[in-house]
């Protein structure tokens, strides 16, 4: 009878330790993912042709990167390469959007000017698209190129989208 009493009870605290060791670990795993989400969730980073969502507000969709050979023989600055960038905005919110002032360049981190080609300025009304929306950049420097995507007039979070261009 004592055998099988300190039998039975060395069987429950063995059960009650292993239950333990495997809650613990559950919960660890299931921690692990929730923070891969919350990065994943955070990621600054977006693609091109890949919409970029800004709640409630606007989605933009950046499509192409591309140098072009254009100038404008009345521009103020001098201009070694012209980026231009084109893409798209849907307007989510329930208020006119203005359009053509959601990117931004950075050449090797420092802000590249506005370049005044193709640059189309204009305004949608709410649950409206527009599309092939351009801006232009003066690039007067090689190095690392990164568009600054954020809505207009808005401090809110931006995505990043890394440039490899030739």
């Amino acid at each position: 009878m004592k055998k099988s009493r300190i039998l039975l009870s060395t069987f429950l605290a063995s059960a009650v330790v292993l239950a333990g060791c495997s809650s613990k670990t559950e919960t660890s795993s299931s921690s692990n993912k929730t923070e891969k989400k919350e990065e994943k969730k955070n990621s600054n980073e977006g693609k091109l042709g890949t919409p970029i969502t800004f709640d409630k507000e606007v989605e933009i969709t950046v499509k192409t990167a591309a140098w072009t050979n254009e100038r404008n023989e009345f521009a103020d600055k001098p201009a070694k390469k012209v980026l231009l960038v084109t893409y798209d905005v849907k307007n989510l919110s329930d208020k006119d959007y203005p359009v053509g002032t959601d990117i931004k360049l950075y050449v090797n981190g420092k802000k590249a000017e506005s370049y005044p080609v193709q640059v189309k300025l204009d305004s949608i009304s709410p649950n409206r698209i527009a599309e092939n929306v351009t801006q232009a950049f003066a690039v007067n420097e090689d190095g690392s190129l990164e568009l600054e995507v954020q809505p207009t007039f808005s401090f809110k979070d931006k995505k990043i989208i890394k440039l490899d261009l030739k």
